[in-house]
């Protein structure tokens, strides 16, 4: 296999060959600790999703009635895919394709 080089100038000016092998390492390696900090943090939000609705109710135009008719597991279902839609709208916003599934928050 052949070794594709590229040439990358320097703030100062001078020139050189950098590896696009190591490249395209490094920007898997960037994506993959965001990918890990993003669901770390989608974990911890999504244990505190449903009492934090509930507590801000006057922001969301929800009542505790709404969750006793819809039901404790449907609304967790429902905060997962929001939470989770909204993860990889951000994402590809960004030139990122997550691929984030409501699965991958419920993984320990």
């Amino acid at each position: 296999m052949r070794k594709i080089y590229i040439w990358v100038i320097h703030k100062k000016g001078r020139m050189s060959y950098k590896d696009k092998d190591e490249e395209k390492r490094k920007e898997k390696e960037y994506y993959h600790k965001n990918k890990d900090i993003i669901l770390k943090k989608a974990k911890e939000y999504r244990k505190k999703a449903l009492v934090s609705i509930k507590r801000n109710n006057r922001m969301n135009n929800l009542t505790t009635a709404d969750f006793k008719k819809i039901g404790t597991e449907t609304c967790q279902r429902l905060a997962d895919a929001v939470l989770v839609d909204f993860i990889n709208y951000v994402a590809v916003g960004q030139g990122i394709d997550l691929g984030l599934y409501t699965k991958h928050l419920k993984k320990k």
